[in-house]
């Protein structure tokens, strides 16, 4: 519960370090955006004022020309009408000469007829070089004159100073009657200057600068973009398009609640058993304005949770191990295994943590002096054979081997199957598991001292092979006389290793026989409970004496040794099923 608390308030922290920033780099934007809307404001009122002026002075232009053009064409229809005029009382006046000269003569009326041309066609306008040159070759018409070399826009003159040449032409539509009298045909051709004025000059706009801040935060506001002109309209060019832009922005109430995202995922258990937490949560995609509200972050409405994974991590207590020993203050214990392992960031408590594990004290009364032991077990027996025991700590320890097996129930149906081994650089098996005495006694009293170094890590290897002769039904246990350390720290690896090996078939017990070989130093090596599995003599010449404890800290049932004797039935028992790994 603590870790998830713990994630959401650093989920919150994050959330709202995350809003500030991102208001903060709105306000920067919106102060950036101002600053530049400020700027294009005053360069348009610059330009507008600038157009205003010249504007004006071409409308002042316009409507002097227009006023010229006016009286111009009054004054010019006026003459056109006195022309007709006087050209009808010209043929009218020629016509009655003829007629009296006719009578005078007394010949007949003749009929005038003057030439009679069609109306003008005017041509397009023709650049002056192009024109001069096509004028000696009497090609007064450009679309006569375009060839591969020489397309019609080379020939056409659009615009620009001192103009091109434009050719009028007309036909006859009859020739003139007595030609004595008749008018002859007007000019056929008239050529006159086009187009002298400067090309138009259309405008020319840049692109739209970004939108500024929206007016309002709320209820409807607006937002500009300008364009700027990168070149005016001249000489009649075509109009610019609109130079700014408008958009509504921000049309929703003043007062809304917050705009929620989606769910996200839910996430993982926080327990792999046991009952542990997954949730899921909603951030918020739009923050509440003016009056509006957002649900909390823990409220229904963002936050979720489930229970999951609630069956248990460990199975059930398991049944009371035997008492270590029969007496001198044993221990006996229980425990749990893992039901289901733990999955990411779950934990599983350790194997002899109090979720896992209890011990209790048994059998704390004291032992008699002289005991024998009555339990069923397959035992194996490990002598230290190597140089620092020296030759008297050999002899002593050999000793109180003898005395120990006479303290022993023998018997490969309800006793002790015994086996020994000696150690030092090479590791040599006295005995296999038997419950014959003779023989393991001999073998006891024929081995020689070895004087070579510790090998500790072989000893527990050979315990490993040994076992296979044991029996299935009875409990089997490894233990290990030694005076000394492994001679290498190779070896003390060694050692821990064929140890670690050795636990899962066996409960591993030693027996230290100097100060120099402390029970921290050995502690790994042994079966929990590390307490009731290495025992400490301070010399090897006091083996024969602790014979008795060795038998009670190794014998999980014992009997006094006169009413073993006696043949009377055991008393103070217990069953030594110990070995937890």
């Amino acid at each position: 519960e603590k870790q998830h608390a713990e994630w959401l308030l650093s989920t919150t922290r994050s959330e709202c370090t995350k809003q500030i920033a991102e208001l903060d780099t709105q306000i920067q934007t919106m102060d950036e955006k101002g600053n530049d809307g400020a700027r294009i404001e005053a360069s348009a009122s610059a330009q507008k004022s600038d157009s205003q002026g010249v504007i004006s002075s071409i409308e002042r232009e316009g409507r002097k020309l227009l006023s010229t053009f006016k009286r111009q064409a009054t004054d010019c229809r006026v003459e056109l009408k006195n022309l007709r005029n006087t050209v009808c009382g010209s043929k009218k006046l020629k016509q009655e000469v003829i007629t009296i000269e006719a009578k005078q003569r007394k010949g007949a009326r003749l009929e005038i007829n003057d030439c009679s041309v069609g109306s003008w066609r005017p041509q397009e306008c023709m650049d002056i070089k192009v024109a001069q040159q096509l004028e000696k070759q009497g090609i007064f018409n450009p679309q006569k004159a375009v060839t591969a070399r020489r397309p019609l826009h080379s020939i056409l003159h659009k615009c620009g100073f001192g103009g091109g040449i434009q050719w009028f032409l007309r036909g006859k539509v009859s020739p003139p009657q007595t030609p004595q009298y008749g008018a002859n045909c007007p000019p056929l051709r008239l050529k006159t200057v086009c187009n002298d004025f400067e090309c138009p000059v259309d405008c020319e706009l840049g692109d739209w600068e970004g939108w500024s801040a929206c007016s309002k935060t709320c209820d409807g506001g607006l937002k500009r973009r300008v364009r700027p002109v990168e070149v005016y309209p001249q000489n009649g060019g075509d109009a610019c398009d609109a130079t700014n832009d408008e958009q509504t922005c921000n049309a929703l109430a003043c007062d809304r609640p917050c705009l929620l995202q989606n769910w996200g995922p839910w996430r993982a258990c926080t327990r792999a058993c046991d009952r542990g937490m997954r949730w899921r949560s909603r951030k918020i995609k739009r923050a509440a304005t003016g009056d509006g509200r957002c649900p909390r972050t823990f409220s229904k409405a963002r936050y979720e949770r489930r229970v999951c994974n609630a069956q248990p991590c460990l199975h059930n207590w398991g049944r009371w191990r035997a008492c270590t020993r029969a007496c001198d203050r044993g221990m006996r214990w229980r425990s749990r295994k893992i039901k289901r392992a733990a999955t990411g960031d779950g934990r599983c408590p350790r194997t002899f943590s109090k979720a896992r594990y209890e011990r209790r004290v048994c059998n704390a009364q004291p032992c008699p002096l002289d005991v024998v032991c009555v339990a069923r077990m397959d035992l194996l027996i490990g002598i230290d054979a190597s140089g620092s025991m020296g030759l008297s700590g050999w002899k002593a320890q050999r000793t109180a081997l003898l005395q120990l097996v006479n303290r022993m129930a023998l018997s490969k149906t309800s006793g002790i199957q015994l086996g020994i081994l000696k150690f030092a650089y090479k590791i040599t098996i006295l005995s296999q598991l038997t419950d014959d005495k003779k023989k393991l006694i001999s073998a006891i009293t024929k081995t020689t001292f070895d004087r070579w170094t510790t090998n500790i890590g072989g000893a527990f290897r050979s315990m490993k092979g040994m076992l296979q002769f044991g029996r299935r039904d009875a409990p089997s246990i490894c233990m290990l006389w030694t005076d000394g350390r492994p001679s290498r720290p190779s070896s003390k690896y060694d050692a821990g290793l064929g140890a670690k090996t050795l636990r899962s078939s066996c409960r591993v017990m030693v027996v230290t026989m100097r100060p120099a070989v402390p029970k921290s130093y050995v502690a790994p090596w042994v079966s929990h409970p590390k307490s009731q599995n290495v025992m400490v003599v301070n010399h090897p010449s006091l083996m024969v004496s602790k014979v008795m404890q060795v038998n009670t800290f190794v014998c999980g049932k014992v009997q006094r040794f006169l009413d073993f004797a006696n043949g009377k039935p055991t008393t103070t028992t217990t069953t030594a099923k110990a070995g937890f790994r």
